[in-house]
């Protein structure tokens, strides 16, 4: 399942995402003040910068790469990964020599995909820094859609990939694998 959905997501054209030209055309940036009332957003180039787009296709692909597709699941299209681990797995992952972690690429492709639609993200306190960050991220219909894939593929691979896990008797470990990340 998550072949096929990183296939579809290595010939996806951010330039030619229409969704993400919607956006920056009402002049949305992830550095923008989202919480600010008096801020008032500038139309911005219709075509993101090499460098966001790199990121969005990263993050993208491991997101697909680490998406819970079994539909066993309580919650479909969850990302079983820690953000700090999406941040290595994408290059972005800067430590300090004091031993802090920064990833803003991350995040701030994260929040691009989250004005899009295309994930939902659940924030909350992290214990160990004390800061708000992403906890959870699921992929929304959208998701899919925006990459070419129909709603009616997706099921299919999705009842094609339930078979296969209960065939090769993998259908138990990936429930495992599942209880083991909450």
């Amino acid at each position: 399942m998550a072949s096929k959905v990183v296939a579809c997501i290595r010939h996806h054209d951010w330039q030619r995402n229409t969704d993400l030209i919607a956006l920056r055309q009402k002049g949305y940036t992830p550095y923008s003040r989202m919480f600010d009332r008096s801020f008032q957003p500038k139309p911005l180039r219709i075509t993101a910068r090499s460098e966001s787009r790199e990121a969005l296709s990263a993050l993208s692909l491991v997101l697909a790469a680490n998406c819970d597709y079994s539909p066993d699941s309580e919650y479909m299209f969850e990302v079983m990964l820690p953000v700090e681990e999406m941040a290595r797995r994408m290059g972005v992952l800067h430590v300090y020599d004091n031993g802090r972690k920064a990833y803003d690429v991350l995040l701030n492709a994260l929040r691009v995909l989250e004005q899009l639609d295309y994930v939902v993200v659940h924030r909350d306190r992290d214990s160990d820094s004390g800061q708000h960050k992403p906890m959870r991220v699921f992929l929304t219909e959208r998701f899919f859609t925006s990459r070419g894939m129909t709603v009616e593929s997706v099921r299919q691979w999705l009842h094609n990939y339930h078979q296969w896990a209960i065939a090769a008797g993998v259908a138990e470990s990936l429930r495992e694998k599942y209880e083991r990340h909450h």
